[in-house]
């Protein structure tokens, strides 16, 4: 999810690196990517859910709205979701967190839907902070605007607290290491995101090292989102120490393309994790038949209308609200799709 957009345009190729330490080697990435087959899937949060936390903590869990949400995905001809988790969720109620992703996955399984889980993420709304009970109701007008970070801005790259974040990374994927209703690991959605910078350099190389200790069935990811041809220091962390490339792109096919071409340098699977962005060009008609042709697997953002008012365009305000086209999202409240046409899109997609 982008709450900066980035417009980088990409022309200069990436050198692909030698296998790191742990990480699977292309022949055992391109069996598990033949054996998954067409990834279609999106980023889920229930519609009562204003961010992540609100999605997880006891007190807000819905199970009732997430059954009905997932079976209209199945229905819709969606196979995956992309799901974020949250460590302070973890820390102050583990028992109903982990009983509460016992219960997802039991849904998802129910409905043919695998999931992809999000360890950490960079991604924070202004002014937003992580906190337990109540989450304040979305602001008027706006894009996501609750969304609150994992661990947190401040927290990132707090050196004192990482013996927690390893200890919530390897009890989340331990716990679910041979599950196969789980996918994958995205380890960190969008490192560096929101005036971090390189702040994330030690959390995302930590994640990985955990991840890899715990040695997972499942493979592990971190999206590319702000593609710089290595030179970035982010970026080729992100792209040498995956196991198969994920990267997100919410710009025209110009630039969808060019971020394809610097994936496609480093000879593994392909899976974009974040786009959809009507108002931009980044729609169904123009992308979907990219990702057939390369045979890349894709998440785009949103469900179904909700809390998070993704519908809504990122410089959406109360008193100037930008929502036509929708920017996200495929249904309305009461599970009307947004484009019909684009539900068909869903269903009928498949590599080339």
């Amino acid at each position: 999810m982008k709450l900066k957009i980035a417009t980088t345009l990409l022309t200069l190729p990436l050198i692909a690196s030698a296998q790191m330490e742990g990480q699977w080697s292309i022949e055992r990435i391109n069996a598990w990517y033949a054996d998954v087959g067409a990834i279609k899937g999106c980023n889920y949060l229930p519609a009562t859910a204003v961010n992540d936390i609100d999605m997880w903590q006891e007190s807000s869990f819905d199970p009732e709205t997430i059954g009905k949400e997932l079976k209209l995905a199945h229905k819709s001809g969606y196979n995956s979701v992309r799901v974020f988790l949250h460590q302070l969720v973890w820390r102050e109620q583990k028992e109903a967190f982990k009983k509460n992703i016992d219960t997802f996955l039991k849904i998802a399984e129910r409905n043919k839907i695998k999931v992809m889980f999000i360890i950490f993420d960079d991604c924070n709304a202004p002014d937003e902070k992580p906190f337990i009970g109540k989450q304040n109701a979305p602001k008027v007008g706006h894009h996501n605007s609750r969304w609150v970070a994992c661990p947190g801005l401040d927290a990132v790259d707090d050196q004192s607290r990482f013996p927690e974040y390893e200890s919530y990374l390897k009890d989340i994927i331990s716990t679910y290491k041979d599950d196969k209703r789980v996918i994958a690991w995205d380890l960190y959605n969008e490192p560096g995101n929101t005036g971090v910078g390189t702040r994330s350099k030690g959390l995302l190389l930590s994640a990985f090292k955990w991840a890899r200790e715990v040695n997972p069935s499942q493979p592990l990811t971190v999206g590319a989102w702000e593609l710089v041809p290595m030179e970035d220091e982010l970026s080729q962390i992100m792209l040498t120490r995956s196991d198969f490339i994920t990267f997100h792109s919410y710009n025209d096919v110009t630039d969808l393309n060019s971020r394809i071409a610097i994936c496609k340098t480093f000879n593994r699977p392909i899976v974009n994790t974040e786009w959809l962005r009507r108002q931009a060009g980044n729609t169904f008609e123009l992308v979907l038949p990219i990702f057939g042709k390369e045979k890349i697997g894709w998440y785009h953002w949103g469900l179904v209308q909700g809390e998070t008012q993704t519908w809504l365009h990122w410089v959406s305000k109360k008193d100037e609200p930008k929502e036509e086209p929708w920017q996200h999202d495929m249904f309305t409240p009461d599970h009307k799709p947004y484009n019909p046409i684009e539900i068909e899109m869903v269903l009928e997609f498949e590599f080339d």
